[in-house]
């Protein structure tokens, strides 16, 4: 995972391998053994990659949801919100539909309590 979404960062960037290792103040021997043959970097490096291209280690190795690059703050806090969900929902399939049903009655009432309060 790591590698296929460093790869596409970086080819979204228009980098060579060769530019991402100067960047980073890596060999280009390194970054095309992260995305091609699966090592991973230092965990320094991993952080430095990840304030480079502006995403969190988390999205790097695979462990949330991808971001675009022109994605408001907004849509990646309703992402995070509804891989939240879809992760504890799967806990109880066989309640799936009437949860989602009593959370949106429950969004719909807040809107409606909060209606004149400015909120």
């Amino acid at each position: 995972m790591f590698g296929q979404r460093l790869k596409e960062l970086r080819k979204n960037k228009k980098l060579s391998m060769r530019q991402l290792g100067e960047v980073l103040g890596v060999k280009q021997t390194n970054v095309s053994n992260w995305e091609n043959v699966g090592t991973e970097p230092d965990y320094k490096t991993l952080i430095r990659i990840a304030q480079f291209f502006d995403v969190s280690t988390d999205y790097l190795i695979g462990n949330s949801v991808e971001f675009n690059d022109n994605e408001s703050k907004e849509k990646r806090e309703i992402a995070l919100l509804a891989q939240t969900l879809h992760k504890e929902l799967s806990k109880n399939p066989d309640l799936k539909n009437q949860i989602e049903q009593e959370l949106i009655q429950y969004v719909h009432f807040l809107n409606y309590k909060n209606r004149g309060k400015g909120i």
